[in-house]
């Protein structure tokens, strides 16, 4: 009966990563395939360090959009050392500048992947508790 609990709880546990990592897939692809396309430009590059003294370098990214200036932070900090005035593929939506980010593809397909790694291990798991549960009973 503990091993069917445990079972159970480790199911719940999969199930709302899987919603959760779905739910931004989903955003990463939409935005890819349905967003605007603009050039950006990296103003800026802030150093920070980690616990175990790893550099990442957080970018700082401005785009022009019908004459008007927007500038953000890059989604996430990354090792590789940008350049000040390199230019970054950016994508929005329409309408909804707050929603730019440096060109999705790459944390996309990462995210697949990162899901049918996952979903392997879930299924071996859980076929390897059931037919276990199903010889002691």
């Amino acid at each position: 009966m503990m091993s069917l609990i445990l079972l159970l709880l480790a199911d719940c546990c999969f199930i709302m990563f899987f919603l959760q990592t779905w739910k931004r897939t989903r955003y990463l692809y939409c935005i890819h395939a349905y967003g605007e396309l603009c050039e950006g430009m990296i103003i800026d590059i802030t150093e920070s360090e980690d616990a175990e003294s790893n550099l990442f370098y957080d970018a700082v990214i401005e785009i022009n959009i019908n004459n008007a200036r927007h500038i953000f932070p890059a989604d996430k900090p990354e090792r590789r050392k940008g350049r000040v005035g390199e230019m970054v593929n950016v994508r929005y939506f329409k309408n909804d500048l707050t929603t730019a980010m440096v060109e999705p593809a790459d944390k996309l397909a990462r995210l697949v992947i990162i899901i049918g790694v996952v979903m392997v291990i879930f299924f071996v798991i859980n076929w390897m508790w059931v037919t276990a549960l199903t010889n002691n009973y």
